[in-house]
């Protein structure tokens, strides 16, 4: 039988880790503009980044996903820090216009 989908428990597993992955992207984000990326490139590299340090994380802790659900929390464990981060870019570069 397959676990059951809890989303609390998602949401558990990835808040703390979330916390600190959004400050590490925003900082390689940064860095990238120093060497000279600009604009949508900037925000496609926050999301990029986000979800491959999200994913990543999520398979050196946990390994490779042995059902639907887990591969499901995979995939929602890497694209929150890649939209949080993406969207604290948006909101920073939009509140600087």
């Amino acid at each position: 039988m397959e676990p059951s989908f809890d989303l609390g428990e998602v949401l558990r597993i990835t808040s703390g880790v979330t916390a600190l992955l959004i400050p590490i992207v925003i900082g390689l984000v940064e860095y990238s503009k120093k060497l000279g990326a600009s604009g949508n490139l900037c925000l496609i590299l926050s999301m990029a980044l986000g979800i491959l340090l999200g994913a990543g994380y999520q398979l050196a802790a946990f390994g490779v996903p042995d059902s639907g659900a887990r591969w499901f929390i995979l995939i929602l464990a890497a694209l929150i820090p890649g939209l949080a981060a993406s969207g604290v870019y948006d909101f920073a570069k939009g509140s600087q216009t």
